[in-house]
Parts: structure tokens; sequence; C-alpha cells
């Protein structure tokens, strides 16, 4: 039997996938590529792609980013959260995390046409055997 992916990876699928979709359209729409930079955290925690634009035919200047990362909550970061969702607990250690997003800023040389600036991640926390403990999505957009 097949195992489900988690929301996590679906995200993280998700987010690269739209990446992709967004530079690729907006590049032929362009005429100019995205320059891709693919990074990883030294640590070993995760990393992701910035992708960059700029001087284009359309395109003054914008970015596409996805970043996918991971790491342990302290105690104190842990306490600011726990203040908006309910589920966490405390258990004496740092408590694991996985983040996932993507952003974006485009902005045209036309002065007439507007900015678009937008952002959605996936934040989870994660019991000591791998469970989520906590999760949720944010993020927002707006065209200026």
């Amino acid at each position: 039997m097949a195992q489900t992916k988690s929301i996590f990876d679906q995200m993280s699928e998700m987010i690269l996938s739209r990446q992709k979709y967004i530079t690729d359209k907006l590049g032929e729409l362009d005429g100019k590529k995205f320059l891709m930079d693919e990074w990883k955290r030294e640590d070993g925690s995760g990393g992701g792609i910035t992708a960059c634009i700029e001087d284009g035919n359309v395109i003054e200047r914008g970015a596409c980013n996805v970043s996918i990362v991971h790491g342990k909550l302290s105690e104190a970061g842990f306490k600011q959260m726990k203040q908006n969702h309910e589920g966490m607990e405390w258990t004496g250690e740092p408590i694991p995390y996985k983040v996932c997003g993507l952003s974006m800023i485009m902005h045209p040389h036309n002065p007439m046409a507007p900015t678009v600036h937008l952002n959605y991640r996936y934040f989870e926390t994660n019991k000591a055997n791998g469970e989520p403990m906590s999760w949720w999505f944010g993020g927002g957009y707006f065209v200026s």
C-alpha cells in the first residue's frame, strides 16, 4: 500500500513546481530568463532556490524564491508561538520544526503596471517521533 505524503512534503513539491511555472511563464513574457541559484545551509538544515530577473524587457527587477528549511525551536521561540497555537506542548527539549515557503516580488518597467508581492508558507512543529505537533499555513499577497 502506498504511503500518503505529508502535508509538508506536498507543500514543498507544490511551491517548487509553482516557482518553476512562474519563472518559466514570466521569462517567456519578458524575453529574458531568470537567473536560478540553488543554495543549501552550511549546517545541512535545508536550502532553497533564488530566482532573479533584472533589466528585462517588461520586468525591471524581480525575484521568485523558495526556502525549505528545518531546525529546533528554542523555549523562547516556543513561548511566542504557543500564544497562537494551543496544540503545542513544551517537552523540556528544543522542538523540531519544518518550514517551506514561496515569496515573490516583481517590479515592471511600466509605471502604470502594478508591482506584485506575495508570500505563502507552511510551518510545522514536530513531536519527538516526527509526527506533526502543530501546523499552519500563512502568507498573503498585494498588488500596488
